[in-house]
């Protein structure tokens, strides 16, 4: 995915665009912005790198997210 798809991903979140944001924040992704949460990004050139960094991530920081409790 480019640093563009993933901007976009990252910001349909943030609107409330995704069934992450519908299901756990009842459709309310402002509430991201409103609690003050940020986010980082790492570049990465090897794309499988960068698919395993990702899913490594949100289940150590959300793992709700990866349907974990």
């Amino acid at each position: 995915m480019s640093g563009k798809g993933i901007k976009q991903r990252i910001k349909n979140h943030l609107n409330g665009y995704s069934s992450f944001i519908k299901n756990y924040f009842q459709g309310n992704g402002k509430i991201l912005i409103k609690n003050k949460y940020t986010y980082q990004y790492i570049e990465l050139e090897d794309s499988r790198k960068r698919a395993l960094l990702e899913a490594y991530t949100c289940g150590v920081l959300c793992p709700v997210y990866i349907g974990l409790n």
